[in-house]
């Protein structure tokens, strides 16, 4: 009964109010969002130059056999 008592009484302030909360949510979902954009961009670019032949025109092996 003592350590209910405790955990009761443990804190004194009030939790932070709720929109304060879903603020930060909005901003980390917001950060996420352009992260994952930019990567994409990223991966997307890069991706096409192997398509196109890389650099100087030749083709680059990619994977597992890229030692063939």
């Amino acid at each position: 009964m003592a350590v209910v008592h405790c955990m009761m009484t443990a804190f004194t302030a009030p939790p932070p109010p709720l929109t304060s909360r879903v603020q930060e949510v909005k901003v980390a979902a917001a950060f996420y969002g352009l992260l994952t954009e930019i990567l994409q961009i990223k991966s997307l670019s890069s991706g096409r130059s192997r398509l196109i032949g890389g650099e100087n025109g030749r083709k680059k092996k990619s994977g597992c056999l890229s030692f063939l």
